[in-house]
């Protein structure tokens, strides 16, 4: 069934109305039309123009209000390869549209499609932006706390421990007190057990790092501010 938005528009041009009427399926006759229908899957937005002399923006401004248009409207476009910024699809689009198809063998030639994909404009720029953590790659900064075990459970310095299905595991953390601005850097390498019903530390250090990052003995937990590095 389709559903049907009427919107009454006060500037809008016949250009405009070609244009979306091309994107959107519609259809229109003349430079005199006053009227247009556009139509995109289950929706349907009826305009009508009042007075001459229009704008693009102001035909734009009135139907993005629509949210069944708008939504409706982003979907074609996608099918175009034309992607809202926020539009979920984008990553995988741009995953699979940006470089050709690389195929996993022979090897070489593999190698080759990797090296070429990377040095297209978009890629490269992308890639440029990783590796320097410009946003939308910036670190990202969680508070913590952090515990010393006994020193039979403690990891060796230089390394820490972490529940086991912590998002630290296996990885680099740089370690921050948020009171000194005195940081240090440990991987994550150790795990232990952890239960919703127990309050545990989400990292555990030695007492050697521990006494590096706060220059004091420690309290069973501690503040700190993690930042996943590697």
């Amino acid at each position: 069934m389709t559903t049907s938005i009427k919107v009454t528009l006060y500037t809008v041009s016949y250009v405009a109305c070609v244009v979306i009427g091309m994107v959107a399926n519609g259809f229109y006759n003349d430079s005199t039309q006053r009227s247009i229908s556009l139509v995109l899957g289950d929706v349907e937005v009826n305009l009508e123009a009042t007075q001459d002399g229009m704008s693009f923006d102001s035909m734009y401004s009135i139907i993005s209000r629509e949210r069944a248009f708008r939504s409706a409207l982003i979907d074609r476009l996608a099918e175009e390869n034309i992607y809202h910024i926020e539009d979920l699809r984008f990553p995988d689009a741009l995953t699979d549209s940006l470089c050709a198809r690389i195929l996993e063998d022979p090897a070489e030639e593999r190698r080759e499609a990797l090296r070429e994909c990377a040095e297209m404009p978009v890629a490269k720029l992308l890639r440029r932006s990783a590796e320097s953590h410009e946003i939308p790659f910036h670190y990202v900064v969680e508070p913590i706390r952090i515990g010393t075990p006994s020193q039979a459970d403690q990891p060796k310095p230089g390394y820490a421990h972490a529940c086991q299905a912590s998002e630290f595991m296996g990885r680099s953390v740089e370690l921050t007190n948020a009171v000194s601005n005195r940081s240090i850097r440990v991987k994550v390498t150790g795990w232990y057990r952890c239960t919703g019903a127990i309050r545990h530390p989400d990292i555990q250090l030695s007492s050697v790092d521990a006494g590096k990052l706060f220059s004091r003995p420690t309290d069973k937990y501690e503040n700190a501010l993690a930042v996943v590095v590697d």
